[in-house]
């Protein structure tokens, strides 16, 4: 029961505002009003203020039968679901108390001090749009006090979708005030009715209501009226409110100290909780060993399976500590922060069991490639208040990257792993793991079909595992996660783990709602990975965009002769009819054949795969010194890391899926604020210049956000560590060069640049086809681009000039006579003369020199003949 109170604790807290969302959009009746107006509106200046305090009272007692039956139960008391939520601007119990503290430390107690001279009246409410806290950051003055007039773009009042998280400039919006929020209101109240486990489990429930809430107040305006800047939303607000409500219960429901005297005194009643996991790089792109038919599966299997880590390793600590699942404020990129109870040394004792049972599970199976460091760092209401959050936030990364220091526990893990050799099997095909190389092969998954469909062979637990993963993602739209759940009890064993998740985590894709397991209490999760082919967010059960894109073979592959014809292998044919068959992840060797093209009955180009690697630039800055200190809250943080990510992990998969050019695309891992792709290595090109454009679009055009990019060209079969090596090289090189810059055929470019020369790519084509160009011409015309790159150098060093270094200097003498010999006579199609042909391509090649390079290769790797 103490639990329950807790988890109905928190959801008070998350619907605190709810009345924002509701208000105007039903008609309270008059009665009700009369009655209650006292108990929830404070009154300010004679007049009752704060309505939407009323509204969200009113919402849930007219809609008690949406909600869990467990929250209206007698025995709460006056601290039922209906007053926690509604009470916090006139809290009476110390319950309602902490909800109305919580609200305060969220929003950094000065929302009202942000703007000077200028405020939003009460009856506008409904038309003020939320301002993207991305065009703020680094770019006003932190002296002075932001004004609305220095923001040129909004937020559209629309449920969040992977299509409209891009805000709108201020003259395109479309604003109808009062009818925006009706129809959020009613697709809302549709999506309520809709949630799974209502009665089955309130834990499972609060986790769908949680995605229900987000979708439809991602883009609501926390604080609407007065002298603010609304560029918090109400999600962001709510859910930072309900961790604050559950740690400060937690800690005085602990602490025999539930009273009001104590409720408002300091004092570090916080911990935070900061989760890091080391060696994520390592894990997913280690060598795939010598079966690299599944590599494909075994990469998108890795990758999704350090995203269940970080989950489930926050879900273990929620756990353990009694907390909400709400109490989880950031989990991207390997790193998660909850916020908890600051109860000394029992807390810290707690948390220490959980990574120690995590760290030997993981290195028990990884050797110690993969860790989890887990660090605290104690917190007082005083740490979350404006003008001090800023410091408080950077003793939290301080202390978690003391963490990266001493990953684990010398004296715990380090020496011999004891009958290590013991746990090979000779009497398997192969005793030791053909798919990593490195762990026994189990004989549990000897000839499991799932990996040998018409052969036998043997791998590792891990290993099978991952390729169920990587096979089931882009064939089942739900995971379930159970705990503690025996094998026995579940059906369709190729879709499920043979290791447990820190041998606690079940793993099962499934198309239902799995009742029986909500109802015992075994389902802890069930989430939709995935969005609608609209981009549109599923509302029935929780939404978590971890699936990514991966492209799959359609009935459409069978007629590409590509994938047949340009390897004449009657296995090789076969293998791909199967594939069709199952939907299955396509190989990567047909991903790099999807950059030829056919001429004459030939095939043309070069069958290499494009590798993307890129990451925001500064993040840590951004997040550290992009907001003044006065306006650095919690709530903000938040914000900030749910902006990032979203471009990553639900627009960039959605723009994958519907745009054709960039389907065979394949997101190894897209989140937090990176991304790792791989696919047809003209196709990466083009997408690179795409993503570049959107995510400045996403970013209001702000000049001080902007991330770097590495790409590389490598054959399908060079092993996966290599290929991340060398789009690691390429990536560091960008930033080395001077950030928001990519690096492509060894050239670091900044954005405009490379964009100039992309554009040139179609002019050498033209050249070539109108014949005014020959393919040796431009081979030649590479070698003078190295010597106008060799001269610039020169240049800059004078006076100092070796003798045998002056030969570059005749590069133009050379062009001339190139032209001169080579670029054919002008024709009505092209309406050129050689001449104009030879100044161009002078002027290219002084203004770009080795950078031309880019636009130079992508043609001549495109005319190679294949076959």
């Amino acid at each position: 029961m103490e639990n329950t109170e807790t988890l109905i604790l928190s959801l008070s807290a998350l619907c605190h505002d709810l009345g924002k969302l509701v208000q105007g959009s039903f008609e309270i009746p008059a009665d009700y009003a009369e009655n209650n107006q006292s108990l929830y509106q404070p009154v300010h200046t004679g007049r009752y203020s704060h309505k939407h305090a009323l509204y969200t009272a009113a919402f849930i007692e007219n809609n008690k039968e949406l909600f869990p039956k467990i929250l209206f139960h007698k025995d709460w008391g006056v601290d039922n679901f209906v007053n926690l939520a509604a009470m916090h601007h006139k809290p009476e119990t110390p319950k309602q108390l902490i909800i109305s503290i919580a609200d305060q430390l969220s929003s950094g107690q000065d929302r009202d001090k942000f703007a000077e001279g200028e405020g939003v009246a009460f009856k506008d409410f409904q038309s003020t749009r939320l301002v993207p806290l991305l065009e703020q950051l680094l770019s006003f003055d932190k002296k002075s006090f932001v004004s609305l007039q220095n923001f040129e773009c909004r937020y559209q009042l629309l449920p969040m979708s992977a299509k409209n998280i891009f805000p709108d400039k201020i003259q395109e919006l479309t604003n109808k005030g009062l009818k925006d929020y009706q129809e959020l209101y009613n697709n809302f109240l549709i999506g309520l009715k809709s949630l799974a486990h209502k009665e089955d489990n309130l834990i499972l429930w609060m986790q769908h209501f949680e995605s229900l809430w987000k979708k439809y107040t991602f883009f609501v305006p926390a604080a609407r009226v007065g002298k603010v800047i609304p560029d918090v939303s109400l999600y962001h607000h709510s859910k930072t409110t309900a961790a604050m409500a559950t740690a400060l219960y937690l800690y005085h429901l602990k602490t025999d100290t539930l009273n009001e005297q104590e409720i408002k005194k300091n004092g570090n009643k916080f911990l935070i909780i900061a989760g890091d996991f080391f060696g994520i790089q390592k894990f997913i792109f280690a060598h795939a060993g010598e079966e690299s038919h599944h590599r494909s599966k075994i990469l998108r299997g890795r990758s999704f399976a350090i995203s269940l880590f970080c989950e489930l390793a926050a879900d273990l600590l929620c756990y353990e500590l009694e907390l909400s699942p709400y109490s989880v404020l950031l989990n991207s990129a390997g790193k998660f922060y909850i916020l908890a109870p600051n109860l000394e040394k029992a807390t810290q004792k707690r948390v220490l069991k959980v990574e120690a049972k995590i760290n030997d599970w993981l290195i028990a199976n990884s050797y110690g490639e993969t860790t989890l460091g887990l660090s605290f760092t104690e917190a007082s209401p005083e740490d979350f208040k404006a003008n001090n959050f800023t410091g408080f936030w950077q003793k939290v990364q301080e202390n978690l990257a003391s963490k990266k220091a001493s990953q684990f526990d010398p004296a715990r893990y380090c020496g011999v792993f004891n009958s290590y050799l013991d746990k090979f099997n000779n009497q398997l095909s192969s005793p030791l793991c053909p798919l990593c190389g490195k762990r026994p092969a189990c004989a549990d998954v000897e000839n499991d079909p799932l990996i040998y469909s018409n052969t036998q062979g043997s791998a590792c637990k891990w290993c099978r595992d991952h390729i169920m993963l990587g096979t089931n993602l882009v064939k089942n739209e739900r995971i379930a996660i159970l705990h503690k759940i025996d094998k026995s009890e579940l059906a369709s064993p190729g879709k499920y783990l043979v290791e447990p998740i820190f041998g606690e985590y079940q793993v099962v894709f499934v198309q239902g709602k799995m009742t029986n397991f909500a109802q015992n209490g075994t389902l802890r999760k069930l989430w939709q990975v995935d969005t609608t082919p609209e981009g549109e967010i599923p509302e029935e059960v929780t939404f978590v965009p971890l699936n990514g894109y991966v492209p799959v073979y359609t009935e459409d592959d069978q007629y590409d002769d590509r994938l047949v014809e340009c390897k004449k292998d009657p296995q090789t044919t076969e293998e791909l009819i199967e594939a069709i068959r199952e939907r299955s992840p396509k190989l990567l060797a047909h991903l790099a054949l999807s950059s030829l093209k056919n001429r004459d009955d030939k095939w043309w180009g070069v069958d290499a795969l494009g590798v993307l690697k890129a990451d925001v630039d500064d993040l840590g800055l951004l997040f550290s010194c992009g907001l003044p200190p006065e306006r650095f809250t919690i709530s903000r943080l938040y914000a900030l890391s749910s902006t990032f990510n979203n471009f990553f992990a639900l627009y960039l998969p959605y723009a994958l899926r519907t745009n054709k050019e960039f389907n065979s695309t394949y997101t190894v891992f897209a989140g937090g604020d990176d991304l790792f792709l791989l696919g047809p290595w003209d196709k990466i090109i083009n997408l690179a210049q795409f993503l570049a454009k959107k995510f400045k679009d996403y970013v209001c055009e702000n000049p001080k956000i902007h991330f770097s990019a590495g790409i590389s060209l490598v054959k399908a079969n060079m092993p996966i560590d290599l290929i991340a090596k060398r789009t690691e090289e390429n990536l560091e090189q960008a930033k080395d060069s001077g950030k928001n810059r990519i690096t492509v055929f060894n050239r670091s470019l900044n954005w405009d640049c490379f964009n100039e020369l992309f554009n040139l790519t179609t002019e050498f084509e033209n050249l070539l086809t109108t014949n005014c160009l020959t393919k040796s011409t431009l081979y030649r015309l590479n070698d003078l681009i190295a010597m106008a790159e060799k001269e610039k150098l020169i240049l800059k060093h004078l006076p100092k000039i070796n003798l045998q270094d002056v030969d570059c200097l005749k590069w133009r003498a050379l062009l001339c006579y190139i032209v001169a010999r080579n670029v054919k006579a002008a024709n009505e199609q092209t309406q050129q003369t050689k001449e104009n042909i030879g100044l161009r391509l002078v002027e290219l090649v002084q203004k770009h020199r080795g950078d031309l390079r880019v636009p130079l290769w992508t043609v001549l790797y495109k005319q190679r003949r294949y076959s």
